[in-house]
């Protein structure tokens, strides 16, 4: 929905000015941590290659490496390799998926929770390796009372080519900030589980409005970074260091249901992957604590 501003408005000016440097500080400091953004693809019938279907994060325990995701995007794939995408070469990768419980469908279509994690248990390529995110990346106190910068990141299916046996999908990286609580009443989102980043149809670039991006599949099993410290309120100073701290996994884009509700970029909190992996490897998140 496109808010009724001024854009004239010297005083909405300098808001803008403040609010997309920030933005820029945001996206930087998530560049810092987007090389454990991967792609996933399946093979489907009909296809006669490899198609796109979702993102995952590279995570690991000791020597332990995991592939953080949604369980939609594990699904299609059945009891396959599960193909991930490194620079132009695709990795197929055998492992133990642990995911959440299906819905009443009897599909993770309906899981309000879709979280899942693979357990690499094939030898890991050091590419993949080099990428890892680890305990320290991960956002150890997301309860905050006052809205932070947040940054979505994957991969939408929709820009992926293939050329001459070579794949190309490029990252995308949205910064955004979390929705206040009202918003998460009125979409019914329980805080303590999600991540609910604002999403609009309209952004303002360059004094001018533009449609945002509407196709976002593909980004299922991306990374919501939070940006510590960095806030949109101009009164409270930009910190001098603002790092990335990997929040939650993005499940959806939240369209609105009823008038003038808020559109929103959806994530589970990482907490449900971890509390996966405690339940299929007890003992392993306790001995690298």
């Amino acid at each position: 929905m496109k808010p009724d501003f001024d854009l004239t408005d010297p005083r909405f000016i300098d808001l803008q000015t403040e609010l997309n440097a920030r933005a820029v500080v945001a996206h930087k400091a998530a560049a810092s941590l987007d090389h454990s953004v991967h792609t996933i693809y399946a093979f489907h019938e009909g296809l006669s290659g490899p198609k796109q279907i979702g993102s995952c994060v590279v995570f690991n325990i000791d020597d332990e490496f995991f592939l953080l995701s949604a369980a939609h995007v594990y699904e299609p794939i059945g009891p396959y390799v599960v193909l991930v995408g490194c620079g132009d070469k695709l990795h197929p990768l055998t492992g133990d998926r642990f995911s959440t419980k299906q819905g009443p469908s009897g599909t993770h279509a309906d899981d309000k929770v879709d979280a899942a994690v693979l357990h690499i248990t094939c030898a890991v390529p050091q590419e993949l390796r080099e990428c890892a995110l680890t305990i320290d990346h991960l956002d150890a106190s997301p309860a905050v009372d006052f809205p932070e910068f947040y940054v979505a990141a994957g991969y939408r299916a929709s820009r992926a080519t293939s050329s001459k046996n070579r794949l190309e999908s490029p990252l995308d990286l949205f910064p955004s900030i979390e929705h206040f609580q009202a918003e998460y009443d009125r979409l019914n989102i329980d805080r303590t589980k999600y991540v609910a980043i604002a999403y609009e149809k309209q952004v303002l670039i360059d004094g001018r409005w533009q449609l945002a991006p509407t196709k976002l599949q593909g980004m299922s099993g991306g990374a919501i970074f939070r940006i510590l410290g960095l806030r949109p309120d101009p009164r409270v100073p930009t910190p001098a260091h603002a790092p990335a701290r990997l929040s939650a996994i993005i499940i959806e884009r939240l369209n609105p249901r009823r008038k003038n509700d808020p559109l929103a970029i959806v994530g589970v909190r990482v907490g449900f992957h971890l509390g996966l992996i405690q339940t299929y490897l007890p003992g392993l998140l306790r001995d690298a604590a």
